[in-house]
């Protein structure tokens, strides 16, 4: 099979187009987009409250991976503050 030819029974099988990008790229300002991510479901936890409904977190964590108990803590952390 000569390269790109799988790709290209791949697209025909499932009726895809191949995507052309069109928009020029931009920054994106991550800390921005959190921020009103975070607004935006702490307003969705206050409406749950006025329904008599308390929202909560469930982690499984396996093993002892530092990494995985630092990104776990700080979901804790901020599902805290979020109510």
């Amino acid at each position: 099979m000569q390269p790109g030819a799988l790709a290209a029974a791949c697209i025909r099988y499932h009726s895809v187009k191949p995507m052309t990008i069109t928009t020029t790229p931009r920054i994106l300002d991550g800390n921005a987009i959190a921020a009103a991510i975070q607004t935006e479901v702490a307003k969705d936890v206050q409406q749950l409250h006025l329904q008599g409904i308390r929202p909560g977190l469930t982690v499984v964590l396996v093993g002892n991976h530092p990494a995985s108990e630092v990104y776990v803590r700080n979901k804790v952390k901020t599902s805290a503050a979020l109510g």
